[in-house]
């Protein structure tokens, strides 16, 4: 009887320390991302990024007036748009600077990093056209977040 109430008590922890110590599958896994396959050719894959800086806050990223989302340090993440012109800017709580017209093409990616540069008073973010061998070599280095509006 106390057998089977010990085994009853402690297997939820045995199987939740068990567990703290495995990492869980995610089909969501940066590897697996970054080697994303278009659902629809005739679509183009931007990628926004936020690498490591010494500003820790996080920034709000706005594609043709509309907020698409927010990014925070070391994390990326991609939209599938037609192709087009598209207005992107970067802000946080104080502070709105320039944004970058891009032109994607059918079938190709684009890749614009979100940085932050930080005065005696305040962070100010841009957000710019990045070259694509130079992101490529990035984004398996940060986590995807994936942001619906």
């Amino acid at each position: 009887m106390y057998r089977l109430l010990a085994l009853f008590l402690f297997s939820p922890f045995f199987i939740l320390l068990i567990s703290c110590g495995t990492p869980l599958p995610s089909k969501y896994s940066v590897g697996d991302l970054y080697q994303y396959e278009r659902p629809h050719p005739e679509m183009a894959i931007i990628y926004i990024y936020h690498r490591k800086s010494h500003v820790h806050a996080p920034c709000y990223v706005w594609e043709n007036d509309v907020k698409i989302g927010v990014i925070k340090q070391d994390t990326y993440f991609m939209r599938i748009v037609p192709p087009g012109t598209y207005r992107y800017l970067a802000t946080n709580d104080s502070h709105i600077k320039s944004p970058v017209t891009v032109i994607v093409e059918q079938g190709k990616e684009t890749f614009l990093e979100v940085r932050q540069e930080s005065d005696f008073l305040a962070a100010h973010p841009y957000i710019d056209l990045v070259p694509p061998e130079s992101a490529r070599a990035l984004l398996p280095g940060l986590k995807h977040i994936i942001y619906t509006p």
